[in-house]
């Protein structure tokens, strides 16, 4: 229960599982009743073999103190009584159901994430990141130790999979931000429109009906925009800065998302600010146009102050710094010295 409000469309209580060519035997067959309680008789096969690891909605099955029962992370759940076997931290949020009742007693319509959360759209796109980010992050440390082993540097590999893993992080400290809600969006949608959303942004948007503030993401459709804007939700929810107030924010915030960004594919492209004053920059861009001033990032170093500092929107003789952010009018909301301290 809690932040990222989720409802999907339940998993199927039939697992039926081939092997890649849909060569038989099957790998594995699992039936599960609504709640979670497997069929007994003709179920967990691998190959003919009673299966010991068996999950359901994607969590392990524990056998202790002879009972089976489901590790969701904060506390497990028994599917022989179909509820959870201790009370439910945000228990004072949903007065109107039982502490231990489990996807708001509708195991169709709702999926447990961690014991805690259910319902929304939310928690499908949160989970959606977290699976890919650590998916990304284990390749690319199995990649890292293919090429250590031949004495090749693997430095950026290493780098790029640590931020790959805290992006994942990310999602669990918003999951356990018992005073807000997040919530994704898509940076051309009605509702980022309504609030004059024109690229990616994350923002504090209010309070839901249950009194908790809102934190609103939009990103664009690709990982990296996701990764950008999930970490700014992350930071958030740690106290690194407040979102609502901009209180702690700075430079070394948006370090940290643009190398959570390039950390997807490895490579990141930008235009710094550039003086066009000068002759020869001038010339450049009637020659060249705009894209000769592309800048690309290949190495997670190169994602510092500096370059954070000479991003700009409008690349050009129209250029307007991004960084630190301005009102309106052009005024500094962060004193420069505040911003590159931060």
């Amino acid at each position: 229960m809690g932040c990222f409000r989720l409802h999907i469309e339940s998993e199927s209580n039939l697992r039926v599982a081939y092997s890649k060519k849909m060569e038989k035997p099957l790998k594995k067959t699992v039936h599960y009743y609504p709640f979670g309680l497997q069929h007994k008789g003709y179920n967990n096969i691998v190959n003919g073999v009673e299966n010991n690891f068996k999950t359901f909605q994607g969590k392990e099955e524990e056998k202790e103190l002879g009972k089976n029962t489901y590790d969701f992370g904060w506390r497990d759940f028994d599917p022989a009584i179909a509820r959870w076997s201790n009370i439910d931290p945000l228990a004072e949020k949903y007065i109107s159901m039982s502490p231990y009742v489990f996807t708001a007693n509708n195991p169709i319509y709702n999926i447990e994430v961690d014991g805690r959360y259910f319902e929304g759209k939310n928690e499908k796109r949160a989970a959606r990141i977290e699976r890919r980010a650590e998916k990304r992050a284990a390749r690319l440390n199995k990649r890292a130790d293919k090429l250590a082993a031949k004495g090749k540097s693997v430095g950026d590999l290493r780098d790029r999979a640590d931020e790959l893993t805290q992006s994942a992080q990310d999602i669990k400290d918003m999951r356990n931000d018992t005073s807000t809600e997040y919530r994704y969006g898509k940076v051309n949608s009605k509702e980022a429109k309504s609030l004059n959303v024109v690229g990616p942004t994350t923002m504090a948007n209010g309070q839901n009906k249950k009194g908790d503030d809102v934190v609103s993401i939009f990103t664009e459709g690709n990982m990296g925009s996701k990764l950008h804007e999930t970490r700014h939700g992350g930071q958030n929810a740690r106290g690194e800065f407040d979102i609502k107030t901009g209180a702690k924010y700075g430079v070394a915030d948006e370090v940290s998302a643009y190398r959570a960004q390039y950390s997807w594919k490895g490579s990141l492209d930008y235009i710094p600010f550039t003086n066009f004053n000068t002759q020869a920059n001038l010339t450049k861009l009637l020659t060249q146009g705009i894209s000769g001033f592309k800048v690309n990032v290949n190495n997670i170093n190169q994602i510092n102050p500096t370059m954070v500092n000479s991003l700009v929107d409008n690349p050009g003789l129209n250029q307007i710094l991004i960084y630190p952010p301005k009102d309106a009018s052009g005024n500094l909301l962060i004193p420069l010295s505040t911003w590159n301290s931060n």
